[in-house]
């Protein structure tokens, strides 16, 4: 069973470990959750690639055989596809963009709480990055 520890019963060096393993767990987890975000952005991005490339061999396969009609309607639907890939792109980097950002702050957190006495929390920061 976990006993808690009025605030006012820690020292000052207890109650700035305290935050500091906070700010890491945080932090750590800040980290995990854009990690998971940014690989199914790019995740996402991929099969909007991929498909744009099917449909583009689609057409390039048929070119002869379609009418002018259905030529008009796959060039529709390519451009609607190229705009697919443009947005998740934007989604990857944007995603990319935090994700970096994530990695500052888990290396910002792990070194206050290595400076607050919590060395411990070293370890499992390393684990997070390598």
């Amino acid at each position: 069973m976990l006993q808690f520890t009025k605030p006012e019963n820690l020292s000052h060096k207890d109650l700035v470990r305290r935050a500091s393993s906070l700010v890491t767990n945080s932090a750590n987890t800040y980290l995990s959750q854009t990690t998971l975000a940014l690989l199914d952005s790019i995740s996402g991005y991929n099969m909007a690639i991929d498909r744009l490339v099917s449909l583009h061999k689609h057409y390039v396969d048929s070119i002869n055989r379609i009418s002018s009609v259905d030529e008009d309607a796959i060039w529709q639907l390519i451009l609607r596809r190229r705009q697919e890939v443009i947005d998740r792109r934007k989604d990857y980097k944007r995603f990319e963009s935090c994700w970096m950002k994530a990695i500052d702050l888990s290396k910002l957190a792990t070194e206050a709480a290595f400076n607050a006495g919590n060395s411990h929390l070293l370890e499992q920061a390393f684990n997070n990055f390598f």
